[in-house]
């Protein structure tokens, strides 16, 4: 639940059986001990698929962001070593996801307790929601839903550092973690940017 005690949407959490995850400490983001007694956890879906055996071929060290960033952001948070940072990577968060991660993230320190909803702000907006609902419009077939998509999408509302102004549609798409690793400066991060494989169709 988040701090409204709303249930937080698209969560799955399960129970899982542990034949075929890889639970050994060779995972760097797994805090999962191995122990063979144990045939099920309770896992989230992104959690089981980060922890599934790699297959044959795969780099040693491989993780899908799409799946495992829940586990690095926490691990990164966690972290003793960010502890002083705390306030900066809270803005690394879209205010969207504030609502859900704020008690646990105001519980690792004195210093994570600092933040608040609202403060400081993100240096993301989530437009998820947003990008969903011009989608169902553009795709309905209908010519008054297709004015409603071009009323709120078709306008240039992106500008680079030179001035000029392009479509969203227009621009592609950053990987968050891209961001992650070109502006936390003087934060441990507990994976290496080339241990991350991007997965571009789900990347927005």
């Amino acid at each position: 639940m988040d701090v409204y005690g709303n249930d937080i949407p698209n969560i799955s959490i399960e129970v899982q059986l542990s034949v075929g995850m890889s639970l050994n400490k060779k995972r760097k983001l797994s805090l999962i001990c191995e122990n063979p007694a144990r045939s099920e956890v309770v896992v989230c879906g992104e959690c089981y698929n980060t922890l599934l055996a790699r297959e044959e071929g795969m780099p040693k060290n491989h993780y899908c962001w799409v799946d495992c960033w829940p586990v690095f952001m926490w691990k990164m948070f966690s972290d003793p070593c960010n502890i002083v940072q705390a306030l900066e990577m809270w803005k690394y968060l879209p205010h969207t996801m504030h609502c859900s991660w704020l008690q646990s993230y105001k519980a690792i320190s004195p210093n994570h307790n600092a933040v608040s909803l609202f403060e400081p702000q993100s240096y993301f907006d989530d437009i998820t929601n947003f990008v969903e609902e011009v989608e169902k419009l553009s795709g309905s077939g209908q010519l008054v839903d297709l004015m409603k998509s071009c009323n709120k999408n078709c306008y240039c509302n992106v500008r680079c550092p030179w001035g000029c102004t392009e479509f969203p549609d227009e621009c592609g798409y950053v990987g968050h973690d891209k961001f992650l690793f070109a502006f936390l400066k003087g934060v441990e991060k507990p994976i290496s940017e080339s241990s991350i494989q991007q997965q571009l169709k789900n990347a927005r």
